[in-house]
């Protein structure tokens, strides 16, 4: 039993103040840091003193005011989060409190009321808490997996995924069904390093990130970082943003699930209905760019032994390696300035339609047909071509990081696509920094100035 399950068995008494000074101690520190627990006990000691309560009434009070009224309220508010386990305990409490003789007779007929509300409440099989779902995401040190992503009028692209704490990553990318297109890609995140590999051309691709903050946020970049960190955001909101989905089959299996709401993203975790271990992961992510992107993962599997050397980031033997750098600063306005240059640079002058993903694809494709690029398993890392485009894609990619980084009352606007590259009096983007009254808007020349609100295009 770990350290967590022994503080759950003991959270009856630590309720009712049974325990000795050192275990209270102990239990408190573990409550102080564990959600599920904290919540917990807030349930025990509501009952508590609904029970208090109703032992101080006089019997025709009690008669007046219902006796377990408070209680059943108090039970039927927690009924949507009922953790597994919670029933148990609390009818632990229930029959110890019953045995107290100092709580008194009505006090007594009280607490059976409760464990009749619980007794409803278990029939059926209450929901597993969403707790008990993501703790082995959140406990593993090693994962594998696979994650499938659908973008619309793109070919699916399928990656083979491997993830090792503190931060190490090994992604095998495969884009549809072309054979010998395969990509290995390994990250360090914590080091601000990175390999691709192709190996049907023995050639290799170093990333070294260079600008990037004192303390790198792998949750950037990282697929497994990112979900955990959804998860505990969630949870310290109190799962306000979390909604339980009841049953439902994945491939045969039986499975409950739970989704979470954050940031324009919408994930959904589906486990075991037996093991609760997380089988599939879900993300809707409903572009504010762009339209909607889903990426799956699926077939995972926790804290499997893997191979510290399989997340090297060193260049294998035989293989011919260029060496590029990664721009991991905080993406500003100024990006923005110079992905509208690039775009009318290659575009004749012309600006973008609209800011969505699928745009500045074929911005991407504009710009490798420029250069006579071709992808696929024809791709030749070492070409200083290729080299040049990945930098230049990666200036691209940075102007999008900033737009969805805006917060909901950025309130930004895009009006570039008809505008006429040059012109200092037509604005092409506005929106409004965080604590600002007025708005920074980028004109058809690339200039940028303040302006309040009520001079903004309608």
């Amino acid at each position: 039993m770990n350290a967590h399950e022994r503080a759950k068995e003991q959270l009856v008494s630590l309720a009712l103040g049974e325990l000795s000074e050192q275990d209270r101690a102990d239990v408190s520190s573990h409550v102080n840091e564990c959600h599920e627990c904290r919540v917990e006990l807030e349930r025990l000691q509501k009952v508590l003193t609904c029970a208090g309560q109703v032992n101080e009434l006089s019997v025709d009070e009690q008669m007046c005011e219902s006796a377990g009224r408070d209680v059943l309220l108090a039970v039927e508010h927690q009924r949507t989060q009922t953790p597994r386990g919670g029933p148990q305990r609390r009818a632990a409490l229930i029959w110890r409190l019953t045995m107290k003789n100092s709580i008194g007779k009505l006090a007594i007929a009280a607490t059976v009321a409760v464990a009749a509300v619980i007794g409803i409440l278990t029939v059926g099989n209450p929901a597993p808490a969403f707790a008990d779902i993501v703790r082995p995401i959140l406990e593993a040190h090693t994962a594998i997996f696979k994650v499938v992503t659908n973008t619309p009028d793109q070919p699916a692209t399928t990656m083979e995924c491997q993830f090792m704490d503190p931060g190490l990553g090994r992604h095998t990318m495969r884009i549809g069904n072309v054979p010998d297109a395969e990509t290995i890609m390994i990250s360090d995140y914590v080091n601000g390093k990175g390999l691709v590999l192709v190996p049907s051309q023995k050639t290799a691709m170093a990333i070294e990130l260079t600008d990037r903050p004192d303390e790198l946020e792998p949750g950037k970049i990282n697929v497994f970082k990112v979900l955990r960190d959804r998860i505990r955001a969630a949870q310290e909101n109190g799962d306000e943003s979390v909604e339980y989905l009841g049953e439902s089959q994945i491939d045969g299996r039986k499975v409950i699930g739970y989704r979470m709401t954050e940031d324009g993203t919408d994930t959904t975790i589906w486990a075991d209905i037996d093991s609760l271990l997380p089988l599939q992961i879900e993300y809707s992510m409903t572009e504010t760019i762009g339209a909607p992107v889903t990426v799956t993962m699926m077939d995972i599997q926790f804290n499997v032994p893997l191979d510290p050397a399989a997340f090297s980031t060193d260049v294998p033997e035989g293989y011919t390696v260029s060496t590029i750098q990664a721009d991991g600063s905080t993406p500003t306005e100024a990006d923005m300035v110079e992905m509208f240059l690039i775009w009318v640079e290659a575009a004749d002058g012309k600006f973008p339609s609209d800011l969505t993903l699928t745009a500045m694809s074929e911005l991407g494709k504009l710009l490798a047909e420029n250069k006579g690029l071709e992808f696929g398993d024809k791709t030749d890392l070492s070409d200083p071509a290729f080299q040049e485009w990945v930098q230049t894609f990666q200036k691209i990619n940075r102007s999008l990081i900033f737009v969805r980084n805006l917060p909901e009352d950025a309130d930004w606007h895009y009006a570039g696509a008809d505008a006429t590259f040059g012109d200092a009096t037509q604005p092409i983007f506005w929106y409004r920094p965080e604590g600002s009254v007025t708005y920074r808007v980028i004109y058809a020349d690339l200039s940028v100035l303040d302006v309040a609100p009520d001079d903004l295009p309608e």
